[in-house]
């Protein structure tokens, strides 16, 4: 499909602005990135400059295993990419078959709207973990 400029990049919006920006014909972000190594690395060496330094000298003395447990987490979509619209690039992807598969129930649902039936879903009847939708974890960009 035809690559379109970001303008405007929503981290996690509220139902109401996911509603609006959707009417308004903004794409819900997926999270499927694709770009050079490079720029996700300048991205980051912006936005999280510590961590980058820290993964460097762990890289450089083998130390990796020590690094990423201490290592703090990075929302990259609200630390990094919300912060930069002007470095991305969007389409419009309508056949890929992505589906967002953030919760147990979404998993089920996807296995059943596609008619897929493994036998490991028959020993879930007894089982009575969340499988309740949370909060969407996406975000709205708009070009």
């Amino acid at each position: 499909g035809q690559l379109l400029r970001v303008t405007r990049f929503w981290e996690k919006p509220s139902l109401p602005l996911a509603r609006k920006l959707l009417q308004s014909h903004c794409l819900w972000n997926t999270f499927v990135a694709i770009g050079r190594a490079a720029t996700f690395h300048a991205l980051l060496r912006l936005q999280v400059p510590s961590m980058m330094t820290s993964i460097a000298t762990a890289l450089a003395g083998e130390r990796l295993d020590a690094m990423y447990r201490d290592l703090s987490p990075v929302d990259i979509s609200r630390e990094v990419f919300s912060l930069y619209p002007d470095q991305l690039l969007a389409f419009r992807d309508t056949d890929s078959g992505w589906a967002d598969l953030g919760t147990p129930r979404r998993v089920l649902d996807t296995l059943a709207r596609n008619d897929i039936q493994p036998e490991w879903v028959s020993r879930l009847s007894g089982w009575h973990g969340d499988l309740q939708s949370s909060e969407h974890k996406t975000s709205v960009t708009v070009f």
